[in-house]
Order: C-alpha cells, then sequence, then structure tokens
C-alpha cells in the first residue's frame, strides 16, 4: 500500500460558503462517505460514481456538511435500506452525497450498480429527511498532475488498475501530466505528490507560486514536497514559499529525528473545530482517506 500524506486536498472546486437546510424525498440515494474505516474502497473510489452521475449523467449531487460540527461528527440520519435491503437508521458524516430521488432513473441506477459492486456504499432513503446541504455539484475541475510521481495521484483519482484489473474512473480529459510550465489559464487544480520542487527552474517555481496567489489556483500536496515548497526561512536549496503555512516547517530531511521514511514520526493532530471545513471531510486520520492500491 501507498500512503501519501495530506497537506491540502479537493477534488471540487471549494468556496467556504454555510450550509443551507435542503428536504430530500424518499427514494433519494445517499452516498456514504464516513465508513469505518475509512479506505480507498470506500473513499476514494466514490469519486468515480460522483463523476458519473455530474459529468456523464448531467444531474447535481449534494454534498452534505453540517456547519459546527467537530471534525467527525455526523452531519445529519435518517432511515435507509442499504445494498442487502435491511432498514435502519443510519448517521452519516464526511461530507456525504445526496442523490436526490427526482434525477434518479435507470441510467442512474446503473452506475450506482457499477459502483456498488466496486465496494462503495450507497443507501436508498426510505422516508423524506432534511439535510444540511454546503452545495451542489455540477462540474469537475481540470488539473495538472506533476510529472514526477503522477502515477500516485491517478491511481487515487483517476482511471487506474486495482487488484490487477482496470476499474472505470474520472477520465483523463480531466487531467494531464507535467510541470508548472504546463499551467495555463484553464487550470484549475495543480496536484503534488511524492515530489522533488526544489530541483525546479526558477521560471517554473514563478509560474507556480503566482498560480496559486494571483490566479487564485488550488493545491494538492503530499508528501516530502510540502517540506520542500514550505521550509523555514534560509533552509538552503529549498523554496520557501509559505503557501500552506504561515512560517514555514522543517524540511523532511533536515531533522535528525525522524527518518526520512517518517517511520519515527509522531502521530499528528488534527484541528477538530475546522470540521465544518469542505477540506476536512474525513471519517479518520488524513492519510487513511488517501490511501491508494
Amino acid at each position: 500500500m501507498k500512503k501519501l500524506l495530506i497537506a491540502f486536498s479537493l477534488l471540487f472546486l471549494i468556496i467556504v460558503e454555510s450550509s443551507n437546510a435542503e428536504s430530500f424525498q424518499k427514494d433519494s440515494y445517499i452516498i456514504s462517505m464516513g465508513e469505518q474505516p475509512q479506505t480507498y474502497v470506500n473513499a476514494l473510489q466514490a469519486y468515480g460514481l460522483v463523476y458519473d452521475l455530474v459529468i456523464r449523467e448531467e444531474i447535481p449531487v449534494y454534498w452534505i456538511i453540517k456547519d459546527g460540527k467537530i471534525l467527525f461528527a455526523e452531519d445529519f440520519n435518517t432511515t435507509v435500506s442499504d445494498l442487502n435491503g435491511n432498514v435502519t437508521t443510519k448517521s452519516y458524516s464526511a461530507g456525504s452525497f445526496v442523490i436526490p430521488a427526482v434525477y434518479v432513473n435507470a441510467a442512474v441506477l446503473s452506475d450506482i450498480t457499477y459502483w456498488q459492486g466496486q465496494g462503495v456504499v450507497v443507501d436508498k432513503a426510505t422516508l423524506d429527511f432534511d439535510a444540511p446541504a454546503y452545495n451542489y455539484i455540477t462540474s469537475f475541475p481540470n488539473a495538472i498532475l506533476d510529472q514526477q510521481n503522477a502515477n500516485l495521484v491517478q491511481d487515487m483519482f483517476y482511471q487506474y488498475t486495482h487488484n490487477s484489473a482496470e476499474t472505470q474512473g474520472i477520465p483523463s480529459t480531466y487531467y494531464s501530466t507535467g510541470t508548472p510550465n504546463q499551467i495555463t489559464s484553464c487550470s484549475d487544480v495543480y496536484a503534488l505528490p511524492h515530489a522533488d520542487p526544489q530541483k525546479w527552474t526558477q521560471a517554473e517555481i514563478d509560474t507556480y507560486k503566482s498560480f496559486i496567489t494571483n490566479a487564485k489556483g488550488f493545491l494538492w500536496q503530499g508528501c516530502h514536497s510540502v517540506g520542500a515548497v514550505e521550509a523555514h526561512p534560509g533552509t538552503e536549496n529549498f523554496l520557501n514559499l509559505h503557501i500552506l503555512t504561515t512560517n514555514g516547517q522543517i524540511a523532511w530531511d533536515k531533522d535528525p529525528d525522524y527518518a526520512f521514511d517518517n517511520t519515527n514520526s509522531p502521530d499528528f493532530l488534527h484541528e477538530t473545530t475546522a470540521g465544518s471545513n469542505p477540506i476536512m471531510q474525513i471519517a479518520s486520520k488524513v492519510s487513511d482517506s488517501s490511501q491508494a492500491a
């Protein structure tokens, strides 16, 4: 297994706002994002279903996040029927998605059945219910995956091979691989996984920084690339940009107490009051939510 420690992660373009109470009819479907344990199968593959619904079927999918909740807390609960027909009152958390009953047709049911077969947890509401809708999703961002180890992000969110079988996912039309030199006005997200941005040219560094700070583009970072970008002022041969931090952080190879592979690193703490932030819709540690095969 590969595990990436996410410093800033998103799939949809995020603007922080408040949730509004939304009423949903019975026979709506709920994509459960708070299953325990949260894994590659029940968390990441769900975005393949959301893609199919939003892009292929052209229907909106509601993103449910309760205002003011603490981290890992419930967003809502309702009575549902699961894949096996068992009816129960279930609690939903971690930013689950709702497919309104009015949009459910044969094609949508086919998509749901396919992804349930892949391990995505989708329940059917047996009663009308209310839920705090943060927003509804109608599009996907265009991403650039840094060419160094781009496959790490590709395997998590896009078309990938899982257990030696090709699995349907978000197609390559929604991403490209390259360096900051490939950023254009149509780019929404730059994904920088296990990579070495400290080796970029000055032109690449300037383009990357301008994309984030001036064009207000979005950033996904993982593993030691975070330390390379965010290192403390004066750390030799690192970027020291401080995009994700206020004062920088220790570069991954500058602290003798921790091994390069983080085997001696202590567990990190989450800010529990950030539970309603859309970026923090996780059911356990961030690294468990970003587990790729």
